[in-house]
């Protein structure tokens, strides 16, 4: 198919599931009028009705202005189409540098973008740039669609691309009983074994300083002085050097 016989909104879904990759190229080749009859075309199509896990068809990325907000912030837009139950919806990403809220408050909104291409095999931190998002066309990806309530009126947006939303089963609550024979024991504490004695071994004698770094040796010390031999004449007590005192 090319983009000469695409008569419906849904030719362009198939015209996407043909050409993958090279679809974004083609509508760029073919100007803008084809890139925005595009995006009405797919806007048009059924949305999903109902809650829960599909998996859905890539028709179409880009990049646009924010429906939301003043129109400044810049947002990854992506079609995804459930070819069985036949709906789809818009999925956008921001791109903005600006810090996320809430429990992703510690991350910009641009890399939870990033990281939820990551999850459908897009890594635009490898790459260093968001051109290669442009060839995800064609490909099939789980989602997750939640819904919302707002007044009288019940939404289905797209909540997740590349996982889904499992229910866990439940437990039953009747089988828990709170009280101290049905409290956990405590871990027992257990002295630590002491470490087995090193065996004694005698250190080699110690070389003088000047040999551990490849000097020479320190001279060996004087030996000390003889002691004298007694004094014939007795102690001396403060004489002459004649044997007698002083008065």
């Amino acid at each position: 198919m090319n983009l000469n016989e695409i008569k419906r909104d849904i030719d362009w879904v198939a015209f996407a599931v043909e050409h993958k990759a090279q679809t974004m190229d083609l509508v760029a080749q073919a100007g803008d009028a084809a890139d925005m009859a595009m995006k009405t075309a797919l806007s048009g199509l059924p949305r999903f009705r109902q809650e829960g896990n599909f998996t859905a068809a890539i028709c179409y990325v880009g990049a646009e202005p924010a429906p939301w907000g003043d129109g400044s912030e810049i947002v990854l837009c992506m079609y995804l189409w459930d070819g069985e139950i036949q709906q789809g919806d818009w999925w956008r990403g921001s791109l903005a540098t600006s810090y996320a809220t809430g429990n992703n408050a510690g991350k910009t909104r641009l890399q939870l973008t990033i990281d939820a291409l990551k999850k459908i095999g897009f890594d635009a931190e490898q790459t260093g740039s968001l051109d290669g998002a442009l060839a995800l066309v064609g490909q099939e990806i789980p989602i997750w669609v939640k819904s919302s309530v707002k007044g009288d009126k019940t939404y289905y947006n797209i909540g997740a691309i590349g996982s889904s939303f499992e229910v866990k089963p439940s437990i039953n609550l009747r089988s828990f009983r709170i009280g101290p024979g049905n409290a956990p024991a405590a871990p027992q504490w257990q002295q630590p074994a002491a470490p087995a004695p090193t065996p004694f071994q005698q250190s080699a004698p110690q070389k003088p300083a000047a040999q551990k770094f490849g000097g020479q040796p320190a001279a060996p010390a004087a030996p000390a002085a003889p002691t004298a031999p007694p004094s014939p004449f007795g102690p001396w007590n403060g004489g002459n050097g004649n044997g007698n005192g002083l008065a």
